[in-house]
């Protein structure tokens, strides 16, 4: 995505060439002021430590974070997948396709926020602060197709073991051997 290499992309490089410049820009800038901070604020820290503390582990942290909340948000034995275009739906992929995942504890307000997911699948616009209020209306409106749970290690265990593949024709998830793991799904509101 950074670099226009598809055959579109190419074909239509002149167009794309602002945004990469600013991005590959912003890289290099991110990339020496760490360098220049970390050499100066321990000189005796060799470069490649400066960039192991300074970027490669909150970049791995970062990544890690980014891929258990899209999992977490959209993988879970009562939420369905969508593999024909005839079958999804707004209302399917946005409030019966992604789950409300409440943390046991409140330790940074804004990944709280981010967890209340189905109110953002709705309105992509709303600012992640203002998620709980628009996950809490959205509850009110359309009851228990918003679905949530309360993530433990348990549930986590759960879902892992649950869903290892999602068979589009029996609308459930599967095994490996193709054994149901979960309830078939329905794919349109319950009301």
């Amino acid at each position: 995505m950074l670099v226009p290499v598809s055959a579109q992309a190419r074909a239509q490089w002149r167009k794309h060439l602002p945004d990469t410049i600013f991005a590959l820009t912003g890289f290099a800038a991110t990339l020496a002021a760490i360098v220049w901070i970390g050499t100066h604020l321990a000189p005796d820290r060799p470069v490649w430590l400066v960039f192991l503390l300074g970027w490669i582990i909150p970049f791995s942290v970062w990544i890690y974070l980014a891929g258990i909340t899209v999992y977490l948000n959209h993988t879970h034995p009562e939420l369905p997948w969508f593999d024909k275009e005839s079958e999804w739906s707004a209302y399917g992929a946005n409030v019966l396709g992604t789950m409300h995942v409440k943390m046991p504890i409140d330790i940074f307000p804004l990944y709280t926020d981010v967890m209340a997911h189905p109110a953002h699948h709705t309105n992509v616009g709303i600012p992640v602060y203002a998620l709980p209020e628009a996950q809490a209306e959205l509850k009110s409106r359309f009851g228990g197709d918003v679905k949530s749970y309360t993530l433990s290690f348990a549930e986590y265990r759960r879902i892992v073991s649950a869903c290892k593949l999602f068979d589009f024709d029996r609308t459930c998830w599967t095994d490996f051997d193709g054994n149901p793991t979960g309830p078939k799904i329905a794919l349109r509101p319950s009301r």
